[in-house]
């Protein structure tokens, strides 16, 4: 679906005149470099699964329904095989 067309996109825009767009003025060096920016991608994308999971996976759980019985619940880890 979407990740798709933002695949695609992004492929396109490496391989277009785009890709040599530079950020600042022609003559500047990079403040960071590759290692540095993907090590702040990287960082940013583990904080927004912890803040997000953090607190999102705990409701998640909260909030699932009870189980009526729970000898349905717990008998399959118990059957043998054999039988």
């Amino acid at each position: 679906g979407t990740q798709d067309v933002w695949a695609v996109f992004l492929i396109w825009l490496l391989f277009s005149r785009y890709s040599k767009l530079k950020l600042g003025r022609g003559d500047e060096k990079p403040e960071y470099s590759d290692i540095s920016w993907f090590a702040m991608l990287f960082a940013c994308g583990v904080g927004v699964g912890l803040f997000y999971f953090g607190v999102g996976e705990p409701i998640y759980y909260y909030r699932q329904a009870e189980p009526k019985n729970w000898n349905a619940v717990i008998k399959p880890f118990f059957q043998n095989d054999d039988q």
